[in-house]
């Protein structure tokens, strides 16, 4: 089937207008202060505040970036648990191998 046999959307995508400016705000701020042993990287790769900011494109200009701020610390603390509870998992079968799960 070729390609042009796919219908195109009639949704157009929207971003919020204050996008670069808060993006590089969030970015940086946690970049510096976020207490990091690895993943800094993985973080900027992620684009996570980029999210609240497609989700929410009418919000106002002095709400914007508090929300996107609060989305990317749940997001971060929600990678910090499970990677959390994955090691702890691991770790209690390392310390004890006889016992069954």
């Amino acid at each position: 089937m070729p390609q042009t046999d796919i219908p195109t959307s009639r949704w157009m995508g929207r971003c919020h207008s204050l996008e670069p400016q808060v993006s590089r705000n969030v970015h940086e701020y946690f970049l510096k202060y976020w207490p990091w042993r690895s993943g800094a990287r993985a973080f900027s790769a992620a684009r996570s505040r980029h999210l609240a900011l497609l989700q929410l494109p009418d919000s106002l200009d002095d709400r914007i970036e508090p929300g996107v701020f609060l989305c990317t610390i749940l997001f971060l603390i929600d990678g910090m648990h499970l990677f959390y509870l994955f090691f702890k998992k691991k770790e209690s079968r390392l310390i004890n191998p006889t016992r069954r799960a």
